[in-house]
């Protein structure tokens, strides 16, 4: 199918306007077709749709850091390893740490 494909299939707003997931994963279809601005506009709605969704902080703090926006990458990729932590999500917190030059062994 392919990440446009994916893009047209994944959220159609007037069937769930209000999944998170959905907006994650548009965004994350955005992101591997290089257009990050649309791919922040859903991770932003996912976020807001759920505030505990340490994915979308993980991947909103890559785009972040990509354009040099260094304080709301790191607020973001703290955000996430905070939230990966409490439920104890070693694997990726461990991602990234490593992301982030520190890994915690």
């Amino acid at each position: 199918m392919g990440y446009t494909g994916l893009i047209s299939f994944s959220l159609d707003p007037k069937i769930k306007p209000d999944l998170a997931l959905a907006h994650h994963g548009r965004g994350l279809a955005y992101h591997h077709l290089e257009q990050h601005d649309l791919a922040m506009e859903d991770l932003n709605k996912s976020i807001e749709l759920d505030p505990l969704y340490a994915d979308a902080y993980s991947n909103r703090g890559i785009i972040f850091l990509n354009r040099g926006e260094l304080n709301k990458g790191a607020s973001d990729i703290n955000k996430a390893m905070d939230l990966y932590k409490a439920r104890g999500d070693s694997e990726k917190l461990k991602a990234l740490e490593t992301l982030l030059g520190n890994p915690a062994d």
